[in-house]
């Protein structure tokens, strides 16, 4: 962005947020479209998400919807 880290956050929390809360909506975002559209793991969902491991990833997942990764994509019809 050509921004220097610091204004970066300042802006964005003038904004009312922050880097992390865009980049976990980004996150959310992309593996419910994964979990619904393809067939790749859990584990593999999490690995092109950046996560260290299916476990990290499952926790952010549940945080976010308030289930497991694996009952949310069982929900879902398919696309």
């Amino acid at each position: 962005f050509s921004l220097h880290p610091r204004t970066l956050n300042r802006r964005l929390q003038a904004e009312g947020t922050s880097f992390r809360a865009l980049l976990d909506e980004g996150r959310y975002r992309i593996a419910r479209q994964l979990l619904r559209d393809t067939l790749l793991s859990v584990h593999d969902l999490a690995l092109a998400l950046g996560y260290a491991d299916a476990t990290a990833f499952s926790r952010a997942f549940r945080r976010w919807s308030g289930t497991s990764a694996s009952r949310w994509r069982a929900t879902q019809p398919r696309g």
